[in-house]
Formats: structure tokens, C-alpha cells, sequence
């Protein structure tokens, strides 16, 4: 009877194992923050926009992406995607302008940010990203409702 080696058989499953558990720590925090109930009304397709700014930080829900998010900010609305190794879970998002409600000033350590409300379903999802993103969303589309 062959018997497998352990060295191999730790080789295989180790990093198998860590995969797994990756994928599901990245699936628990869609869904605590509130980016699956979001990517089931608002997944982008097509290609991401041109003026994309990368390795940004923000926090929907209680879940915080320190310099894993890529955030566009157009009339179309507002973009936001995850570092590929962050991608389980996190769909790419294009969130319409007309469902961004009560922005507010929010400051973080060093640096300022705005607070809003995406509101769909009798459901609202609070996100926190950089002002300056925020202030040309707003200036997009003149506007969006405070």
C-alpha cells in the first residue's frame, strides 16, 4: 500500500487551505460591510473608467479598505473596485449618482473625507472615501442632494 508523504501532502494542502480561508474572509467582509448587498444592485460592467485613481482608502459599513480600493468619480456615477487579490467577493461597483444621499464632512487621521448614505430597498450602506473624490462626484452632476 502507497502511502502519500506528509511533506507532500502538507505542500498540496497548505496553501489550498490558506486560498480557502482567504476567499472566505474576504466573503464575510462583503457581507458585513454591505459591498455584496451593494454589487447585487449596482455591479459594474464594461471596462473601468479612464481617470481611475488607484490604491485609495475608504470604509463601507463597518469594513475598511486601506489602500485597496480604485475609485472614479464621473456624472455617471461612482466607481469603485478592489486590488485583484482582494476581488473575492468585491464585484466591481458603479453606483448611480441619484442613490448618494447625505454627504457629510468625516476626517479620518490625516486626511479628510466625506461620509454618505447609498440608499436602495429601504436599505442604506454608509461609505467613507477621500473629500476630494466626493467633492467631483458632486461637482459631476451638480449636485446630490444633502
Amino acid at each position: 500500500m502507497d502511502e502519500a508523504p506528509p511533506l507532500a501532502l502538507i505542500l498540496v494542502a497548505a496553501p489550498l487551505f490558506f486560498v480557502c480561508m482567504w476567499c472566505g474572509v474576504l466573503l464575510l467582509l462583503s457581507f458585513v460591510g454591505g459591498w455584496h448587498f451593494l454589487a447585487g444592485h449596482f455591479a459594474a460592467t464594461g471596462q473601468p473608467p479612464s481617470d481611475i485613481q488607484h490604491m485609495l482608502g475608504g470604509m463601507i459599513g463597518l469594513v475598511s479598505y486601506r489602500g485597496v480600493l480604485s475609485v472614479s468619480a464621473s456624472p455617471r456615477g461612482l466607481y469603485l473596485a478592489t486590488f485583484v487579490l482582494f476581488r473575492p467577493g468585491h464585484p466591481a461597483l458603479l453606483i448611480p449618482r441619484h442613490v448618494i444621499s447625505d454627504i457629510q464632512d468625516s476626517f479620518g487621521l490625516l486626511v479628510k473625507l466625506k461620509k454618505f448614505k447609498v440608499q436602495k430597498d429601504g436599505r442604506s450602506v454608509t461609505i467613507r472615501l477621500p473629500a476630494p473624490i466626493v467633492d467631483k462626484l458632486d461637482n459631476a452632476g451638480g449636485g446630490t442632494g444633502r
